[in-house]
């Protein structure tokens, strides 16, 4: 680790046949050169838990900043996934010994009851055993070591250095053998030494018991690894199950004093069938919680306890109770942001954080009844099955977006909602919108569509849903009710509904008095395309200003036909066109 320089003072040797030597003087190895400032600065630009470990075994002044970073990255791979079935059982909850599952609770909770009787610093050097009055609570901490299979690196006598992906714990290594932290992969320096793999939950939970200082934290699984199917006789197994309560009781107490976000991405094939007080845990020992960020995995939201400085919940692809929201209202109360997509579970509840500012809400079950009272709710998305009973009050509201198949049998009121500022609709049903718009004469911006267009996952045009009712809004409401719409945005589904329904629109006589068109299309038929355009064109000549067409590329009219076939439509026009695989576009 020494480097060296020739000294100006260095004596040369003399004598016949007698080779010069220069004799160097050593200067200040890394150790020395790289202060604690310097070691902090490099990595807080590191995150994933791989390159924390790698660069932690290189030297002292690293291993110790590896420890004291404040945010940190664990994902697990395929690769990973496929080594754990190579060299390891699965193991299966249900064959737990309850005897050791108990000793392992008991001792969880009294690591977490003493470390929140405890200041951060003596939390820190609780973790590393530099306190000799602490003796106890690492004896603690050891047993609960020996429980999850840890073990102390041979040969080094700092005890918070974990062991790595592809080491297993209890196997003989050699002499010059380095383990990393946090996991990750070996060091290797010689392409001869053989490993065996370490469980993907046991490198987080080694991992997690060297961070003192840990504030962000995120566990996820791969995409490619989500995507794969899992055999029917492997979903109740504990491979990769992330919201597993006794994994999170191995590593949660580490870090409760300190960490403030929170993000895991659970294996949904094997976590969406099994519940998890994950909210509990989280509640009853982090109290410092600013944001959880919690996916594909069934959530028990019981006995979650108040958590007075969580400000934004993300619920995604989960499970629930069906009276959730109840749980959230009462347990959540200084909440600002709350996003929940892909929701399944609620059947009922009511929303009424008076500092919700932001609230996403995609239900996947069809609730029978559903009330918001959200006196400082300025941003809110509605994206699921219409509850039977829907109910909004938030005055503060000023920007929408609705994504609701609303028909005459259900009950939506809208109550004093007057401060709309910009609407996003896409319903196959225009419904709601006549009662939206009449209630809000300062909308500026409107987006309209029919979320009828099936695109594949590479953004290519699959075709149109047969099942989607192709209706047409009021727009003669538009210009009556919004005076000062300035843009009109209107997308593919409802564009290939008026190709069409060509004669009913050529009937409207007057259209808002936009400045900016926005058209998202999948044309269809040329002529129709175009004589849309001119229609346009000439009943909102005296306002409008800007125009801009999207056109998809595997369309089935060929972008640059339309576009040629319009120059000079639009040649007075500040025009911008753009042809590409477009996805959607709002509420499509």
């Amino acid at each position: 680790m020494c480097s060296y320089a020739l000294s100006p003072t260095s004596k040369r040797s003399k004598g016949c046949g007698a080779s010069e030597k220069a004799i160097s003087d050593p200067v200040k190895c890394i150790d020395e050169m790289l202060t604690n400032h310097i070691c902090c600065i490099i990595f807080s630009f590191l995150e994933d838990s791989r390159d924390i470990g790698r660069a932690s075994c290189t030297c002292r002044g690293f291993n110790e900043a590896g420890k004291n970073v404040r945010s940190v990255r664990w994902v697990c791979r395929n690769e990973d996934h496929e080594n754990a079935r190579k060299t390891r059982d699965i193991k299966n909850p249900l064959e737990d010994d309850h005897r050791e599952t108990s000793q392992l609770n008991s001792e969880c909770m009294d690591v977490n009851n003493r470390s929140h009787n405890s200041s951060l610093d003596s939390f820190g050097n609780e973790v590393q055993g530099s306190s000799p009055g602490q003796r106890t609570s690492n004896e603690s901490r050891r047993r609960l070591d020996e429980e999850s299979g840890a073990h102390k690196t041979q040969g080094s006598t700092d005890q918070n250095l974990g062991v790595p992906f592809g080491s297993k714990s209890g196997v003989d290594k050699p002499n010059n053998f380095k383990e990393p932290v946090d996991g990750s992969e070996v060091c290797e320096s010689s392409k001869s030494r053989q490993h065996q793999h370490m469980p993907f939950r046991e490198a987080v939970e080694q991992g997690l018991k060297s961070k003192p200082c840990l504030q962000q934290l995120r566990i996820e699984i791969e995409p490619k690894l989500q995507s794969k199917s899992v055999d029917v006789n492997e979903r109740q197994l504990t491979d990769h199950w992330l919201s597993d309560p006794h994994h999170l009781q191995r590593w949660v107490p580490f870090v409760s004093d300190t960490l403030q976000h929170v993000c895991i991405a659970d294996y949904g094939p094997q976590a969406i069938t099994r519940q998890s007080p994950i909210l509990k845990i989280f509640s009853q020992n982090c109290m410092r919680l600013k944001t959880i960020d919690l996916r594909n995995m069934f959530i028990d939201t019981t006995e979650c306890i108040e958590m007075p400085k969580l400000t934004s919940l993300t619920l995604r692809c989960v499970k629930v109770n069906n009276n959730a929201l109840d749980h959230i209202n009462e347990k959540m109360k200084n909440l600002q942001t709350l996003a929940l997509l892909g929701v399944f579970g609620v059947l009922i509840g009511c929303l009424e954080s008076p500092k919700l500012k932001i609230l996403c809400l995609g239900l996947s079950t069809k609730a029978k009844k559903v009330t918001m009272n959200l006196p400082n709710l300025s941003k809110l998305q509605l994206k699921m099955a219409c509850p039977n009973e829907l109910s909004i009050i938030a005055p503060e509201l000023k920007f929408v977006a609705f994504n609701l198949e609303v028909h005459n049998c259900y009950s939506i009121e809208f109550c004093e909602i007057r401060q709309l500022q910009e609407l996003l609709y896409g319903a196959s049903n225009f419904f709601a919108l006549s009662k939206l718009v009449r209630m809000n004469q300062l909308l500026n911006k409107v987006f309209l569509d029919i979320p009828c267009m099936a695109l594949g996952e590479d953004g290519k045009w699959l075709g149109v849903l047969k099942e989607v009712t192709l209706s047409l809004p009021n727009f003669k409401t538009l210009q009556h009710e919004c005076p000062n719409l300035e843009i009109l945005n209107i997308g593919p589904g409802l564009w290939h509904s008026m190709e069409l329904n060509l004669p009913m629109v050529m009937e409207v006589e007057k259209w808002p008095p936009v400045k900016t068109l926005i058209l998202h299309m999948i044309p269809q038929t040329l002529v129709n395309c175009v004589t849309l355009l001119e229609m346009f064109r000439m009943k909102m000549r005296d306002t409008l200003v800007n125009l801009e067409i999207y056109v998809h590329t595997t369309s089935p009219v060929d972008g640059n036909d339309f576009f040629e076939a319009i120059q000079d439509q639009v040649a007075h026009l500040s025009f911008k066109r753009k042809d590409g695989k477009m996805g959607t576009y709002g509420p499509t």
